[in-house]
């Protein structure tokens, strides 16, 4: 899981992360603040539990892992 400490260090605004939508699409999604516990992005609010099943990173390792969720 992600923690604050880590997210603030690697996520400034302005950063881009890439989400899962409903449909299985992986769109990118820019960091608007990093809170503790969740990311607020242009699209939605994006939780650090969720990090790494719903969210990603980098779209390589978004686009892998959708894969096998879809």
């Amino acid at each position: 899981m992600l923690t604050y400490r880590k997210a603030v260090e690697l996520l400034p605004p302005g950063d881009t992360v890439w989400s899962l939508t409903e449909t299985g699409n992986i769109e990118p999604a820019t960091v608007l603040e990093v809170c503790n516990g969740w990311l607020e992005t242009n699209i939605e609010i994006l939780d650090f539990e969720d990090h790494g099943r719903t969210w990603w990173l980098t779209k390589a390792v978004a686009t892998e892992n959708s894969e096998q969720i879809t």
